[in-house]
């Protein structure tokens, strides 16, 4: 919840007139967006760069190391009196975010058994939907009550308390690590830490056909996820004419719907073996739904249909993360998050810019969303083949 504070405060800075002044960006959305951009490019990076180091070293290091760059970095941004000073702001927390990501799925690779992992990944992924909903309204209180430099300050100073479980011991390697875990469940965990990674493993994961289907799939995800959150403001309050306090509703109510399908996606990913087919489903649902959204005229059936839309997204949110820890090896499962995350995320971290690009040379908000609606068909079909590969390997195992 606490990183997602710290990814999309910029998605509320946009529409506010005196930010885009004091940065140079009132008539620039293609600037706009690169602020998201560089950070989900420096964010992919990194996943990419890092992913071995949580195999490597352990992941609870790592996470308090992620934790400190991510804070201070989103702290600092409060005192910045340029725009490229900002863009280098951004860049800092994609740096500490993307040493976080593989470590955290380490870390439930190492604590819950493959059909657990559905339940925990969509526990983390909803703590990603109400961060949000307590952001939009927040900061658009703090824009108009203080200015948008406080923005960051509050920002940066709740990721340092990310830090408090880790020095007080409350996050471990593993069950084995941590006397309060239950015997029984220490022996049901089957975990062999002894195990490591070697460069061979890697070799043989980046010549995989699934993995880069994943890769696919969770491009077009993450594209649709930061498309809508970085733009959905401003679109609200620019092409549907909402006020900047109905917007901050409007805005959240997508959260909540994806809050719900995250929770949902987690629970059916523990009771279906394929669940690549819940990706078939929920990337098709979301193309729909905003291909709809764009040729409404009702500004309330638009919001809720853009909000649908996220949902049927995010329900392939944790079943994707458990295909991905389920099909590989507990040695290489960090290595595997980072390249599906740091791929996924560097792709989709053109998302933000492509849009504000588009916006510009077309004076409408439509071509973005459409772009958003054709990555979305892309990805199910990614998905559609993937679950086919994986019927065929379960049947031959």
């Amino acid at each position: 919840m606490i990183l997602y504070f710290q990814r999309i405060n910029v998605s509320i800075l946009i529409v506010d007139p005196k930010f885009l002044a004091d940065m140079g960006l009132l008539t620039d959305t293609a600037g706009q967006g690169l602020l998201m951009t560089l950070f989900l490019l420096s964010y992919s990076l990194m996943n990419i760069l890092s992913s071995p180091l949580s195999d490597k070293v352990g992941a609870s290091g790592v996470i308090l190391a992620a934790s400190f760059v991510a804070a201070t970095a989103v702290f600092l941004g409060g005192v910045v009196a340029s725009f490229t000073a900002l863009l280098w702001i951004r860049v800092f927390t994609g740096v500490g975010q993307g040493l976080y990501f593989p470590a955290q799925s380490k870390l439930i690779s190492n604590w819950f058994l493959p059909d657990e992992r559905g339940k925990a990944n969509s526990i983390w992924a909803v703590a990603g939907c109400v961060g949000p909903i307590v952001a939009v309204p927040l900061f658009t209180w703090v824009i108009t009550i203080l200015s948008w430099e406080y923005v960051f300050y509050i920002t940066g100073i709740v990721g340092f308390l990310m830090i408090i479980p880790i020095i007080t011991g409350r996050i471990t390697e593993s069950p084995n690590h941590n006397t309060s875990w239950l015997q029984d469940r220490k022996q049901k965990a089957a975990l062999n830490n002894s195990q490591k990674m070697q460069w061979s493993d890697v070799k043989d994961l980046l010549s995989t056909t699934n993995i880069w289907l994943l890769v696919i799939s969770y491009m077009a995800l993450l594209s649709l996820w930061w498309g809508i959150v970085t733009w959905l403001p401003q679109y609200l309050v620019v092409a549907r004419n909402f006020d900047l306090k109905s917007m901050g509703i409007a805005a959240s109510l997508p959260y909540f719907t994806a809050g719900i399908a995250m929770l949902f996606g987690g629970i059916l990913a523990d009771k279906i073996k394929n669940q690549a087919w819940i990706g078939v489903t929920g990337l098709f649902g979301a193309a729909v739904c905003i291909i709809i959204a764009v040729f409404t005229k009702s500004n309330i059936v638009c919001t809720l249909l853009i909000a649908i839309g996220l949902g049927f997204n995010q329900l392939y949110f944790a079943p994707i993360w458990a295909v991905l820890q389920t099909m590989l090896p507990v040695n290489i499962v960090a290595t595997g998050s980072g390249i599906m995350n740091g791929f996924g995320n560097f792709f989709s971290g053109l998302a933000p810019v492509i849009i504000g690009f588009l916006i510009q040379i077309t004076n409408t908000y439509n071509a973005g969303l459409i772009y958003l609606a054709v990555l979305g068909l892309i990805g199910s079909v990614a998905n559609l083949i993937l679950a086919m590969n994986l019927k065929r390997r379960h049947q031959l195992s």
